[in-house]
């Protein structure tokens, strides 16, 4: 019987698409798999040389099934792979139901976040109190799949001299059609010493139609700055861990299942295996 693997509770960094099937386990965390087809065999760890993972794979059994219980120790890549009891680890891997492994350490993002007041037209309608549930929202989406966690380091209200029009448009590129660039307007006052901004207008555009609405926040990555709106078309949450993905050099993803997907494609908030080795890079 072939072995395979299924994540036991719910989705936290398993990517079962992946070759071979690939899960993400935080140092000092656990993951559990149910793994079926291991019917007198018993998991063996394998750290390939040059990395520096250290992680511990023991089973108990249900009806059926083994029960994987991962515990990762020390960052860095390993593989598990299942074999009769008592052999030696210096021999060859099994390939079947082989399942890569990244233990990963924490990657912080230290974040300010910024409550524009910008004139009548132009001032946020969201209030400081609501951010904790918003980065904890954040977090539930990138902490088990990429170990990657925002942090608070500072939130008030910015109170802009210069008042802004109805929309806070970024023109970045000089042929697109309006004149009005207002991204530097809001971005220049942001905390330098912070891994990444966040500015909160009413609205917001950037693309080509700026009188469609379909944008509900921008990153630049190399000032680590984002503007993001109120009127999101998803979960704020959500959107903030969306830029926060792109703050950390992930573009967008075709697949409206994943996390990376554009607002007008995304369905789903899945990150790959490919996507969490991008935004944390360690266990890679």
């Amino acid at each position: 019987m072939a072995v395979s693997y299924t994540q036991f509770p719910g989705h936290w960094g398993f990517d079962a698409k992946a070759s071979p099937p690939w899960q993400m386990l935080p140092v000092g965390g656990m993951r559990f798999l149910m793994a079926s087809g291991t019917f007198g065999l018993a998991p063996r760890v394998h750290v390939p040389s040059g990395s520096a993972a250290s992680l511990t794979a023991t089973e108990s059994f249900a009806a059926g099934y083994s029960l994987l219980k991962l515990t990762g120790i020390r960052g860095g890549k390993a593989f598990i792979d299942w074999a009769p009891p008592g052999t030696s680890l210096s021999d060859p891997f099994v390939s079947e139901g082989l399942l890569e492994v990244s233990v990963k350490a924490q990657k912080l993002v230290g974040t300010a976040f910024h409550y524009v007041e910008a004139g009548r037209r132009q001032t946020t309608a969201r209030r400081i109190a609501d951010l904790e549930d918003m980065i904890r929202g954040a977090n539930e989406l990138l902490t088990p799949q990429a170990n990657v966690r925002l942090e608070s380091k500072s939130a008030k209200i910015l109170n802009l001299r210069q008042r802004l029009g109805k929309v806070v448009y970024d023109a970045g590129d000089p042929e697109k059609p309006w004149k009005r660039d207002e991204w530097e307007i809001v971005t220049r006052n942001a905390d330098p010493s912070a891994d990444f901004n966040v500015f909160f207008v009413r609205e917001f555009e950037d693309d080509d139609t700026p009188r469609i609405d379909r944008t509900d926040a921008a990153v630049r990555w190399w000032e680590r700055n984002c503007i993001l709106e109120d009127d999101t078309g998803h979960d704020a949450a959500e959107v903030l861990a969306h830029e926060t993905m792109h703050l950390l050099r992930l573009g967008h993803s075709t697949k409206a299942a994943h996390l990376s997907a554009p607002g007008h494609l995304r369905t789903g908030t899945i990150i790959t295996r490919d996507q969490a080795n991008i935004i944390n890079r360690s266990g890679t």
